[in-house]
């Protein structure tokens, strides 16, 4: 222990929280590789495009090429390829480095990492599929008995059960660090709850693979996502997360109804459809089967149509009624929580969630286009490329080539059906899906642009490696026609037979499968004709010409992209608390106003003193200054935020009266610039979402604020303490009480402003400082809530009206509140809406089917309901 204290001597605390976003973007860059090199596998069965074409010459075998002793295979340089393009655009795209930019401490560095080896394991954990290979046309005309007893399958290969549990519980772990992490854990859990529900419907590709890969992940995750002190048994209760157990329970009857032959038995005995009607229980083994079970009174797999049908029809019908029993239970007991603000903005316009405290969060905005380029530059002209590949090699491919068909164009001296392992197109689907829920939410929330840089960079990584496996097949082409000169005579003098006439097993190629489905054999046809397009020398060209056009756009485009990221990324950098500026003369300064003045405080104020300001400053506070802040980004607690916004917002002596309680000093960000002041409507609106006596009657405290740009206060905004110790000795006529309120530091530029509270109440402070005070799930724990202070909590009650603030979505206020406190609340939530919308309380929004445009229209005062 002294030796490994003594190694990590030349490195501090301060150092570890400045690399630690560092350490953490390379490790998610190379776990996004991962991510990629999984999804590129789901291609490695089939005969790709290139190839196909390249297939002519003689050198080119089952997609490796053989020349003068080298060996190049497609498939593996095509997931390298892919995976190095994709780490690559990883390592430098803006709205990655955003977050894992050195000295940018902040859990979400570390959240993308976790997120990213969540996603890969899950990937990895259904990257195999155990596929059946049917023989191959036969060939000399073989006799229909022959290849009819070729038809029974071969176990050569067997689902690896414990396999898929291990690597299930792997990717469970894996989601276990990304809740420990981040409160996006959410988004993680949905988006592979929902990718597990799309490969079962509409995909059809349920297995025992995906079954026991999902339910072990959901089980090992959501135990121990429980035992994370801030989630609880949120994953059970909460409506944001109960999607995914909702998937868990659908393979639970998905399984029953497919695998369990002793359920199958059961129910098909009940309910009909005993008699086995496969193929199976016709053949000459079958007959002479000495089992003592009659044939018709035993179901074996795989299942009839009708068979399949009624086992889900009954199974569906019983899991529906036992839920809703369930739920019927539950629901009056408010058991379930509601959506949070946040989750529900990101399905409808954000600046109207029913939420002031998410609404006045500018990075909770909706994003624009030009934000999209900011953070994402080409990449939004590669990535939507990528996306179309990966639709292809994930959905629309697997559809028309299963691997089936492909490998038996791989194998095809292959004469029996076989059981083998392939690589899934599951993972591709994975991508697929997570651009298309990313990019949703990306645009409701500025954000969660953050998300968007692991997938555009996989989709990135996709596009260019396709395109760099294309260049090179076409350049190898060239070079084995330059070598050969003549294909199909240099094959002929080394005694082997012109494809186009000899070879029976290209023949066979080219001959319409029978032994597979008829979409199945859409795309072997379809694979032919474009196998047969490729011999034209036109096309030949064409693709050439492609080739160079690929690689001039790359050429121009590619440096373009790696400088704008470093500007990018040296902005990054910069310290956002300095920042140069231009004074009247012309002369350019550093403002480090902010700075300075926590340093003020940590040089000037006591080690226990308390300091309020808005929360959005106290991370800086407490990271630099030292010291205790009232509140800081971790704004999960709205009551706490709305009484900080009720002391600002409140006049002078009663704001002193609450904060006595709280505080020993008051920071202020003044000399506009999104200064307190320019942030004071939000304050009030949060405030009075608890507290009615902030702005009486008005929800948005639209009568909060100025009258115009020369910032002439509302009665209300000039009589708020947030106004007078913002302005004080600047405007005439603004005066503070300084036995309540003494200015003590006032930054060089005007930027930052601290006052010293007076008459602190000591028993509070006291309160405060006891550790028996706080309320800790666990002794020792990190997770404690704290009470406020037993005279803060009388003076509260007795002064003004509080209640708990219910979200707009929050179905469970009626059976929190009496009548009257939730027609309130509803009134509180409409006016609120309203106003926020633009329109006056009486009004209504309507929808135009015919414009699609809004209007509004006033409600009649004979309505029902008045």
């Amino acid at each position: 222990m002294k030796k490994l204290k003594k190694a990590f001597e030349f490195i501090s605390l301060n150092d570890v929280c400045c690399y630690t976003p560092v350490w953490f973007g390379v490790v998610a860059t190379l776990l996004l590789g991962f991510m990629t090199y999984v999804a590129a596998s789901s291609s490695s069965t089939s005969v790709t495009s290139a190839s196909a074409c390249a297939s002519q010459n003689s050198k080119w075998k089952n997609g490796v090429l053989n020349t003068r002793g080298f060996q190049w295979s497609e498939v593996f340089y095509s997931r390298v390829n892919q995976a190095l393009c994709a780490a690559m655009c990883m390592a430098i795209i803006p709205a990655h480095i955003m977050r894992s930019v050195g000295g940018g401490y902040d859990n979400e560095s570390v959240a993308i990492t976790t997120m990213c080896l969540t996603f890969g394991m899950w990937m990895y954990s259904i990257s195999v599929d155990i596929v059946d290979l049917p023989p191959a046309t036969a060939n000399n005309n073989k006799d229909k008995e022959n290849t009819k007893d070729a038809e029974e399958p071969v176990a050569n290969a067997k689902d690896p059960i414990f396999t898929y549990i291990f690597f299930g519980a792997l990717s469970g772990l894996a989601y276990v660090c990304m809740v420990a992490t981040w409160g996006g854990y959410i988004f993680v859990c949905n988006l592979i709850g929902l990718h597990a529900f799309l490969l079962v419907f509409p995909l059809g590709r349920f297995s025992k693979k995906l079954y026991w890969v999902y339910s072990t992940y959901y089980l090992v995750g959501t135990f121990g996502a429980t035992c994370v002190p801030v989630v609880g048994l949120a994953p059970v209760k909460s409506l944001e997360q109960l999607a995914p157990f909702l998937v868990f329970l659908m393979y639970q009857g998905c399984y029953l109804c497919e695998f369990n032959l002793t359920f199958i038995n059961l129910v098909l005995g009940i309910f009909g459809g005993k008699t086995n009607k496969n193929k199976e229980s016709n053949n000459k083994k079958d007959k002479n089967n000495n089992s003592k079970e009659k044939e018709n009174n035993v179901i074996t797999l795989p299942l009839t149509m009708g068979q399949r049908i009624t086992m889900y029809m009954v199974v569906g019908t019983v899991g529906v009624m036992i839920l809703s029993m369930v739920v019927a239970v539950l629901w009056p007991t408010g058991y379930f929580g509601p959506l949070s603000s946040r989750v529900r903005g990101l399905f409808v316009t954000h600046t109207r969630t029913g939420n002031p405290l998410v609404d006045s969060v500018a990075e909770h905005q909706p994003a624009s286009a030009q934000a999209f380029f900011q953070f994402l530059h080409y990449t939004c002209t590669t990535a939507p490329i990528g996306f179309l590949f990966s639709v292809y090699y994930g959905i629309i491919r697997p559809w028309l080539y299963p691997p089936q068909v492909t490998l038996a164009h791989l194998n095809k001296s292959t004469t029996e059906k076989l059981s083998i392992s392939v690589m899934s197109t599951d993972p591709m689907v994975f991508v697929a899906v997570y651009a298309v829920v990313t990019y949703q939410f990306a645009t409701k929330m500025n954000r969660l642009m953050l998300l968007m840089g692991p997938i555009s960079s996989v989709l990135t990584g996709i596009c260019f490696g396709c395109f760099f496996d294309f260049v090179t097949y076409e350049v190898l082409e060239m070079l084995l026609v330059i070598e050969d000169n003549s294909p199909s005579d240099k094959s002929n003098e080394n005694g082997t037979k012109s494809p186009k006439k000899g070879n029976k097993s290209n023949e066979n190629i080219n001959k319409p499968r029978k032994d597979i489905g008829f979409v199945a054999q859409i795309g072997a046809y379809l694979m032919t004709v474009y196998h047969n397009f490729c011999k034209y020398g036109v096309v030949k060209i064409a693709r050439k010409v492609i080739a160079v056009a690929g690689i001039y756009y790359a050429y121009k485009n590619v440096p373009e992209f790696y400088r704008y990221s470093q500007e990018m990324g040296q902005n990054m950098s910069n310290p956002s608390i300095m920042f140069q500026a231009r004074l009247h003369d012309g002369s350019v300064i550093m403002v480090d106003d902010y700075r300075e003045a926590y340093w003020w405080l940590r040089d000037n104020t006591p080690y226990d003193a308390r300091v309020m300001a808005w929360w959005d400053y106290g991370y800086q506070i407490t990271g630099i200054g030292n010291r205790t802040t009232i509140a800081d980004g971790n704004t999960w607690n709205h009551e706490h935020i709305a009484l900080l916004g009720k002391c600002l917002t409140s006049p002078e002596k009663r704001a002193h009266s609450l904060i006595k309680h709280l505080a020993d000093y008051v920071l202020l960000w003044t000399g506009g610039g999104g200064d307190d002041l320019a942030k004071s409507p939000h304050m009030a609106r949060i405030a009075n979402s608890v507290f009615n006596d902030v702005c009486p009657g008005d929800p948005t405290c639209s009568h909060f604020g100025f009258y115009n740009r020369q910032l002439d206060p509302t009665p209300s905004m000039a009589e708020s303490l947030l106004y007078k110790l913002s302005v004080f000795h600047q405007r005439p006529g603004v005066q503070v009480d300084e036995k309540l309120f003494s200015l003590v530091y006032q930054s060089k530029y005007g930027k930052v402003r601290i006052y010293k509270v007076h008459n602190v109440h000591k028993g509070s402070k006291q309160h405060t400082a006891d550790p028996e005070s706080r309320i800790c799930d666990a002794p020792g724990s990190w997770h404690c809530t704290g009470v406020y202070p037993p005279a803060l909590e009388k003076l509260l009650n007795k002064t003004t009206t509080r209640k708990a603030f219910q979200q707009l979505e929050d179905f469970n206020v009626k059976k929190k509140q009496t009548e009257e406190e939730r027609l309130a609340a509803e009134k509180y939530n409409r006016e609120y809406m309203a106003r926020m919308e633009g329109r006056s309380p009486g009004e209504q929004t309507t929808s135009s089917s015919s414009t699609g445009k809004r209007s509004t229209k006033k409600k009649s005062s004979k309505s029902k309901g008045n």
